[in-house]
């Protein structure tokens, strides 16, 4: 953490090293609408040796996926002070903040599959389910140009991304097949249905990030703007398995991918030297986290109803943290 905090911090010397005290600069103020699509899923792989009925050893694969999805309606605010003239050296720093306001429209899954090499490869278990989200995204950023390229304005850019996700999963519908230890096979599935609550699933992404941004000057009132970025993701997150009593947890970090573009228009300026603005934008956000998860049971597992599992902790188990998330907005606002 001291080595990123060092890095970023000569960044932002190197951004604004040249920015003089006297140069022009505007502020913008706008709330934000956005639409969000994606998903954020982990994938836990236990694999172990155990004994099959004739007494051989044999090496068995559990593989679980869980997809939350993250379809929503977003609002919030921007705040950004940047340099007036936008044909040279210029900079700009802002911050902003956002809510979600609808849950998602898509269900969460879960897939199961065991596999024993030589012997099965099997999925033997699939539910959907309901989800109700609540959502907090921070994001800080500052940027500058540095160069022009064949004609456009390159610049650098440095920031964070905050987001606090929290996931209800309040019932689930799918099939399972039931597993036949004495013949060493899974049986036809059943249907399996329950309305009581699941799970919830908590994660937080923090993502500091670096990278190049394009700004250009379409006409006297107009710009368009594309970044890319590559990003440190920290991460930490917890599954509560209501239904068997138990609690998930691992923390770790990996790399991941921002971009995206935004176009913004100023409208006449009033008397008083405000100016409404609108701006369109898109985003994407691509980030992976190799870890390991930590179970711990709370209270007895009623999934092994031969022995008190209270108490009892598993782990480390590998897991995989993905997520996949793709935005549009649109702001009006006010430069003053």
């Amino acid at each position: 953490m001291i080595k990123r905090f060092v890095l970023t911090s000569v960044c932002f010397l190197l951004l604004f090293s040249n920015v003089k005290s006297e140069q022009k600069f505007e502020w913008n103020f706008s709330p934000i609408l956005q639409k969000n699509w994606g998903s954020t899923e982990y994938e836990l792989n236990a694999e172990f040796l155990t004994y099959d009925p004739d007494s051989v050893i044999i090496s068995r694969q559990i593989i679980s996926i869980l997809e939350f999805p993250m379809d929503r309606f977003t609002v919030g605010a921007e705040l950004e002070i940047n340099s007036f003239d936008t044909s040279k050296n210029f900079w700009y720093a802002k911050i902003a903040g956002a809510i979600n306001i609808t849950n998602p429209n898509e269900n969460m899954t879960d897939n199961d599959w065991d596999k024993v090499l030589g012997r099965f490869d099997t999925k033997f278990s699939y539910t959907e389910s309901n989800a109700e989200l609540s959502g907090l995204n921070i994001k800080i950023e500052a940027g500058r140009d540095m160069f022009k390229l064949y004609g456009m304005n390159i610049g650098m850019i440095i920031g964070v991304k905050y987001q606090n996700l929290k996931f209800d999963i309040n019932d689930f519908s799918g099939w399972q097949k039931p597993f036949d230890p004495i013949n060493f096979v899974y049986t036809d599935s059943i249907t399996i249905y329950s309305i009581v609550p699941a799970l919830t699933y908590s994660i937080i992404y923090t993502t500091p990030y670096i990278g190049f941004i394009s700004h250009n000057k379409l006409s006297r009132n107009s710009s368009v703007n594309l970044k890319a970025a590559l990003q440190s993701v920290l991460v930490k997150d917890e599954d509560n398995h209501l239904l068997r009593k138990k609690i998930s947890t691992s923390s770790g970090s990996g790399l991941g991918f921002l971009g995206g573009v935004e176009f913004k228009i100023k409208l006449q300026k009033s008397k008083s030297g405000i100016q409404p603005f609108i701006k369109l934008t898109g985003d994407i956000n691509i980030m992976k986290v190799e870890t390991n998860q930590t179970q711990t049971w709370y209270g007895d597992d009623p999934a092994t109803p031969d022995i008190d599992d209270t108490g009892e902790v598993s782990g480390p188990l590998p897991h995989i943290i993905r997520s996949k998330q793709i935005s549009v907005g649109a702001q009006f606002g006010l430069s003053f």
